[in-house]
């Protein structure tokens, strides 16, 4: 019941705490100032000495705290304080002045609006409003004193001590009403306090357990991150397909804790995955088997292959999709990511554990990343192994090219090499010495010192082009030189390989140039047979221009078409129609 007339419709807690601590007072002053009307009246009627008019103050007080109450009622709290501290005030300054003056017992009704102030405004307040009440007292005893003020009505000794006594009586139960809804605050705001300290521990130890967890997960998804940049990185680095894949599986395993990791790629028909490597004891035994799984039939393995998008078992037991596989019995989740390069399907990531549910969102997430990744080095790995391949094809054509090339050039040279001697250097005209024949038909270097060689110490290095042997750099000294030591030895060979690649260029630079010469040469005659529109002016032109270009003795061009043959020789003078010989 008092809650419910104490309650006040404001969100403000402060205000609404004041609010109702108003409604309260409030009743109280109305039971207090009926009172002081009733103890008015009992002294009018049995004691004597006073005047009804007395009851116009404690009347209006209760007046005005009806209204107040109202204003509280609407929401207008501060208002309605104001209001009533402002007339209890003036009410109780009004009856010392009336009654009695500086010895009015109604000088005891001011703690009322002193203790009011405290508590519904601010404390300094209050101590201001005690100040103004000793004002009014002090006052009033000046104002007696000199002569220039006299009460209204001036009690009686019998009445005064009644009004006194009723007064502390009044004040009392004041008082009473006061320390009751103090401690009454206090208790509440104390519950509260506790209930706040509850909810807030209730929240700490949530919040605890919350950032515990969250942290937990950041450090697991951080382990996770730093195990996907570990086999990134590994498998970024390795070239060998077979051996990326060993790495692949046995990081991913041991890093993320998994049971089981293996590497499906798909055959050349796209028909079968088949798996490549596996990180188990079990998989092992698959991969010694040639495991292989049926495309988009068998297993969550194929399922994927055959679809290119990722599935995870929680429960291999409640998926219709798992392949039971003996060699891996322990299985209880699964998860199989597709392997993607420019959106085709090259094979499939399998990672399976003995705890059920044991793959999160963000573990999905790391894994399907690392999948891409791995997709894409298995990728640049075949790339690699197939550019590795063609260059070691092109290597070979091109030593052989380069073969036939310096041996062509060796035959058609009336001079294979030259002698430097202390007179000078000239053409090669003697048999090759021994230690020459001995480093071309070895590809070695070749030291025929001290009583070995005819002159002294010999050094025969072979000329390398591409790994192919194209001469040899024979070097001879007296034998009071001494024999070759490994820095001249060093240097020669360093010599001979810059030697080879000069000679390499010298060749294929002339290559050009006769290539050139004979592009222009074809350009020459095409512009000089295109430059006629007869056709016999063509053939003649055409024949003559090439045995020219060739240096050719006699040459021949013919047209014909089964039974009709149209035959033009030409010789070195005049040419004759029907015939173009050279």
């Amino acid at each position: 019941m008092l809650e419910r007339l104490s309650t006040v419709p404001v969100e403000d807690e402060d205000l609404a705490r004041r609010g109702r601590l108003l409604n309260i007072l409030l009743l109280g002053s109305i039971a207090i100032v009926t009172a002081i009307d009733i103890v008015f009246i009992v002294v009018a009627e049995f004691v004597g000495q006073l005047p009804l008019q007395a009851l116009i103050p404690p009347s209006l007080v209760g007046v005005v705290s009806l209204y107040c109450l109202w204003l509280a009622r609407r929401g207008r709290v501060r208002e309605g304080i104001w209001l009533y501290l402002g007339v209890n005030f003036l009410a109780i300054a009004a009856s010392i002045y009336i009654f009695d003056g500086f010895r009015s017992p109604a000088m005891l009704l001011f703690f009322w609006p002193i203790s009011l102030t405290g508590m519904l405004l601010q404390p300094r307040l209050a101590f201001g409003t005690a100040l103004l009440s000793v004002f009014v007292g002090i006052l009033a005893l000046i104002l007696q004193r000199a002569g220039l003020y006299t009460p209204l009505v001036v009690s009686g000794s019998e009445a005064r001590d009644f009004t006194t006594l009723a007064f502390n009586l009044i004040v009392y139960l004041g008082l009473a009403l006061l320390i009751f809804l103090t401690v009454g605050n206090l208790n509440r705001a104390l519950h509260h306090e506790r209930e706040l300290r509850a909810t807030l521990q209730a929240h700490r130890a949530t919040l605890e357990q919350q950032v515990a967890e969250r942290t937990r997960d950041l450090e697991r998804r951080a382990m996770q991150l730093q195990a996907a940049a570990e086999v990134a990185r590994e498998a970024a680095a390795i070239r060998d397909v077979d051996q990326l894949l060993d790495t692949t599986v046995r990081l991913i395993s041991d890093r993320f804790g998994f049971y089981h990791a293996g590497v499906f790629l798909l055959d050349d028909a796209r028909e079968h995955a088949v798996l490549r490597a596996a990180s188990s004891e079990g998989g092992r035994r698959m991969l010694a088997r040639g495991h292989r799984l049926k495309v988009g039939e068998v297993g969550i393995v194929g399922w994927v292959a055959g679809t290119g998008k990722p599935r995870v078992a929680l429960d291999v037991g409640a998926d219709a999709v798992f392949f039971d596989n003996p060699d891996l019995p322990e299985t209880r989740s699964e998860m199989a990511l597709p392997l993607r390069v420019r959106g085709e399907v090259i094979g499939v990531l399998d990672v399976q554990s003995t705890e059920e549910a044991a793959f999160t969102e963000e573990a999905v997430a790391v894994l399907q990343t690392l999948a891409d990744q791995l997709a894409v080095a298995i990728e640049n790995a075949r790339l690699f192994q197939e550019a590795q391949a063609r260059l070691r094809e092109t290597e070979v054509l091109y030593r052989e090219y380069s073969r036939e090339a310096w041996g062509a050039l060796a035959r058609a040279r009336r001079v294979r090499g030259y002698t430097y001697d202390r007179v000078g250097i000239s053409p090669v005209t003697a048999d090759w010495p021994p230690e020459v024949r001995q480093a071309l038909q070895k590809g070695q270097i070749v030291t025929i010192g001290g009583g070995g060689g005819r002159d002294g110490a010999a050094l025969a290095v072979p000329i390398r082009v591409r790994g192919e042997v194209i001469g040899v750099l024979d070097i001879r000294r007296p034998l009071e030189a001494g024999e070759w030591t490994s820095e001249e030895t060093a240097l020669v060979e360093r010599v001979s390989t810059q030697l080879g690649l000069a000679l390499e260029s010298a060749r294929l630079y002339q290559d050009t140039q006769r290539r050139a010469v004979r592009e222009r040469l074809a350009a020459d005659i095409t512009a000089r047979v295109r430059a006629s529109t007869e056709v016999d002016t063509i053939l003649q032109t055409a024949i003559r221009e090439l045995g020219r270009a060739l240096r050719a003795s006699e040459g021949l061009i013919r047209l014909g078409s089964g039974d009709e043959v149209s035959l033009l020789r030409a010789n070195k003078g005049d040419v004759s129609d029907g015939d173009a010989n050279t």
